[in-house]
């Protein structure tokens, strides 16, 4: 499904929401591994790699309490098959999540990591999960309320229908 993905695409919407300049990517299966029959399977939208991270795209079309339970499962779950056997829990990538929101989202980005409330310090900053308001991103871009950095008018692409993105790029 994803092989017609062009990675310089992928690159350009996820850049500038994880901050961070990328290389190169390889798509990955999106199928996590089932370890009990009993085990409801798991298959995320788009999983990729990097030098030094493995990200999971979700595509959300509604952002809810049930979805972030589920893309949260997601997380741990890739942390756990990424875990190196034999090595004292030596970590090879750090795990990233991109919940793309297209509908009820509260903010147009925020971060979570692993947070010590107490001691009010980050606890290890190699699960970060980035939540990116589609919805909001566009609502901002039309009213002119915000000045994009490189990269984010790619976000606004996310959610046009291919024949506005051809008359866009002037390929109609």
């Amino acid at each position: 499904m994803y092989a017609a993905v062009k990675k310089e695409f992928l690159i350009a919407i996820l850049e500038p929401i994880i901050d961070k300049k990328i290389e190169d990517l390889q798509i990955l299966n999106p199928n996590l591994i089932q370890e009990y029959y009993k085990i409801r399977g798991q298959r995320l939208d788009l999983l990729v790699k990097t030098k030094d991270e493995i990200i999971d795209v979700e595509l959300n079309t509604n952002y809810s309490e049930e979805i972030k339970i589920r893309n949260l499962h997601y997380v741990f779950k890739l942390a756990s098959e990424n875990t190196e056997r034999g090595n004292k829990y030596k970590v090879g990538h750090s795990i990233i999540q991109v919940n793309l929101n297209f509908y009820n989202s509260k903010y147009e980005k925020s971060i979570y990591t692993l947070y010590d409330k107490i001691n009010k310090i980050e606890l290890t900053d190699y699960i970060k999960i980035y939540n990116v308001g589609i919805d909001k991103y566009i609502k901002n871009y039309y009213n002119n309320d915000k000045k994009f950095i490189k990269g984010e008018e790619a976000l606004i692409m996310l959610d046009l229908g291919k024949q506005r993105i051809r008359r866009i790029i002037g390929k109609e």
